[in-house]
């Protein structure tokens, strides 16, 4: 059970065991009474105890209702790294990334056969280079393979390298890659430092590579 803590974090935090203002069954809104058994319910995560607080500071302890036991959400994420918001407009724990509310302009490009978003860029000092990631979902009935050129940040045109390049994605499948900027080639240092990513993508079928089926246009991330 060590060895899957992450997994069984899952259960804990988006079953049962939350604890919020009102305790309500799944669907259900308005009030309830609820007769709660304390027991001295100890938290161990990774072999660590844990005292469970609120966001003020003051200790929470577990109980347990109709044979359930509820723990603090927060207390009990936040021991295993993730961050903890509530979402009052739709009544929702969001616990860690909230992918809900992704801003469409991270669509690079789509049409019926493919659709590219952007999802991050990162620099990594260790070998002097900048990360950018994109995701394609391949809509068409081949499969392809994905290359990217032309490649420049801030109007400055680089040779880049993808990691695990050519990107192949089987027909209904998707898939992430990285294409790799080397800094050390560029006025660019940092991250912050960007404003602009450009770069085309030449799709083509997998088993076929004179069969093109998207060339696209210069794409742009603006910052």
């Amino acid at each position: 059970m060590k060895g899957t803590i992450r997994g069984f974090t899952a259960g804990i935090l988006c079953a049962s065991l939350v604890l919020i203002p009102c305790m309500v069954g799944l669907a259900k809104t308005g009030e309830a009474t609820l007769t709660a058994a304390y027991r001295d319910i100890k938290i161990k995560i990774n072999g660590e105890m844990v005292t469970p607080k609120d966001v003020q500071g003051n200790t929470v302890e577990p109980f347990i209702v109709d044979g359930t036991t509820y723990l603090p959400v927060r207390a009990v994420a936040g021991a295993l790294g993730f961050s903890v918001s509530w979402d009052s407009d739709t009544s929702t724990v969001i616990i860690g990334d909230d992918n809900s509310n992704k801003n469409e302009t991270d669509v690079l490009y789509e049409d019926s056969n493919i659709k590219a978003v952007y999802k991050k860029t990162e620099i990594f000092d260790g070998i002097e280079a900048f990360y950018v990631t994109i995701e394609v979902l391949n809509k068409s009935e081949k499969d392809i393979t994905v290359y990217l050129r032309d490649a420049s940040i801030n109007n400055e045109m680089i040779s880049l390298v993808m990691s695990g390049t050519p990107m192949d994605i089987l027909k209904g499948k998707s898939a992430q890659n990285a294409f790799i900027f080397p800094n050390s080639m560029l006025s660019v240092k940092t991250v912050e430092d960007i404003k602009n990513i450009e770069f085309k993508m030449w799709v083509v079928n997998k088993d076929n590579l004179s069969d093109t089926i998207v060339e696209t246009e210069s794409l742009n991330i603006d910052f």
